[in-house]
């Protein structure tokens, strides 16, 4: 049988794949600390949703989507964004 060589299939990056696996991670073991206790699952969640908005074009306009819906929530996000960049430079 004929397969394509994943090298050459569009779209498919192990270093891309392996972040959008990461992120799933981040996010199902996010959503498990909200089930349970034992863990701060927000903390997980929003962990994913960074490491998948920058690996994924789906689940960035997927967060774009939530924040148009959402101004108040935009708001903070750009607000504190700023303040990250800011300090980030000292840092890095």
């Amino acid at each position: 049988m004929n397969r394509p060589d994943p090298a050459w299939a569009p779209g498919l990056n192990s270093k891309k794949t392996l972040y959008i696996l990461t992120g799933c991670v981040f996010l199902a073991v996010g959503l498990a600390g909200w089930i349970f206790p034992l863990m701060h699952g927000t903390l997980f969640v929003v962990i994913g949703l960074v490491i998948l908005t920058t690996h994924s074009k789906r689940v960035r306009n997927w967060v774009d989507r939530f924040m148009d819906r959402h101004p108040r929530i935009k708001r903070r996000y750009e607000a504190w964004r700023e303040k990250a960049a800011g300090q980030g430079r000292r840092w890095f």
